[in-house]
């Protein structure tokens, strides 16, 4: 499967799952190294942005912050 497609033709797969609250898809995404600071293609959001203000579940935004391993999150990302 193409991790790098986009649902709706705006939406990385990560902001989808991340949207979604789905952790664990979120993390295996995330191991298999996808870019956690893509942005959507219609606000410029990443995925930072939606468990930021989609949710109050802290657990996505936690797991996003450490997620360190192919990248470094730009917690200063502007939409």
């Amino acid at each position: 499967a193409d991790v790098y497609i986009m649902y709706q033709d705006y939406l990385p797969s990560l902001i989808l799952a991340v949207y979604l609250e789905h952790k664990n898809i979120v993390e295996l995404l995330i191991r298999l190294g996808i870019d956690p600071n893509c942005p959507d293609a219609q606000h410029g959001r990443s995925a930072l942005h939606y468990a930021a203000y989609f949710h109050e579940n802290t657990d996505i935004f936690h797991l996003l912050l450490s997620s360190t391993v192919h990248h470094i999150i730009d917690i200063n990302a502007q939409d």
